[in-house]
């Protein structure tokens, strides 16, 4: 797409590390919008790049995600041709180096990458764009709201769901949500990302935002099923809590199984406790 055809606009969120001298220099040099939005979450930056933009298109990209030179085309394509409130693609992982076995792609959500096959196609609730890599009519905010600021991530706050939250009430109400695979992004993922703990903490604090959307149509069905599916890919040692090996040459399908359940259970946890909080909540107004 020609240049003059979009804008590019970079908000700096509530830095406070010499990065606004940086994006300063860089938008200067690149012909690019420097934002400031002293308001820390990713949210409120989100909001403040849609209240400073001039397009009847605005898309989301993170700052560590590479996109195609052709991507804002097949966008465009996309919104004209689908008369979508709402167009995105795939997200696929730019490895620091290669995932360890118990990391698959049942969990990769946590890493924000997405895929819903080979077929572009419009989405059905629960599927969902993310914010990695979506684009939405200037109207979405005007008719829907704006993303929520009691969601998303702040600081070094792993929520999330913001997203979620505003596609759901456009597919409640009719409108398009559509996924293309040809409008992909690389996102980078580095090995610190790759272990236990930050992926425990990213799927828990995704979980509970879940938990704190008021529309959530979160049941123990929805969350429960997978987890009987999880479960029996494994055999659990109650008395000494490891995995029980049957045979040598299963050992490491039982490792990557016990593993992912293990993150599915915190999961769960997190999500029926930030509902029951919620459901408090609301009953004490």
């Amino acid at each position: 797409m020609a240049r003059e055809r979009y804008e590019v606009l970079v908000v700096d969120n509530a830095s406070d590390d010499g990065t606004d001298e940086i994006l300063q220099a860089l938008c200067a040099e690149l012909e690019l919008t420097y934002i400031e939005e002293p308001e820390l979450g990713l949210s409120a930056a989100r909001n403040r790049g849609i209240l400073d933009s001039a397009g009847e298109l605005i898309y989301f990209i993170d700052d560590d995600a590479v996109a195609p030179p052709f991507l804002l085309d097949v966008l465009w394509a996309d919104f004209v041709r689908e008369n979508a409130d709402a167009v995105g693609g795939a997200v696929h992982g730019l490895w620091e180096e290669t995932p360890p076995a118990w990391l698959n792609s049942n969990l990769w959500r946590g890493l924000s990458l997405l895929s819903y096959g080979n077929e572009a196609r419009p989405l059905v609730y629960p599927e969902i764009l993310i914010g990695t890599n979506v684009g939405f009519r200037r109207n979405v905010f005007e008719r829907y709201g704006y993303f929520d600021p009691d969601l998303g991530r702040k600081g070094d706050n792993l929520m999330g769901n913001e997203e979620r939250a505003l596609e759901k009430r456009i597919l409640e109400d009719g409108g398009l949500v559509f996924y293309n695979p040809s409008a992909f992004v690389f996102h980078k993922v580095p090995i610190a990302r790759m272990t236990h703990g930050y992926m425990f903490e990213r799927i828990r604090q995704a979980s509970l935002s879940v938990g704190r959307m008021r529309d959530s149509d979160l049941t123990r069905r929805r969350i429960v099923e997978p987890l009987w599916k999880a479960s029996l890919r494994v055999v659990y040692d109650s008395a000494n809590r490891r995995v029980v090996p049957i045979c040598r040459g299963l050992y490491r399908a039982w490792i990557t199984g016990f593993e992912t359940f293990r993150v599915e259970m915190v999961m769960l946890q997190a999500a029926l406790r930030a509902r029951k909080e919620l459901q408090k909540a609301n009953h004490h107004d």
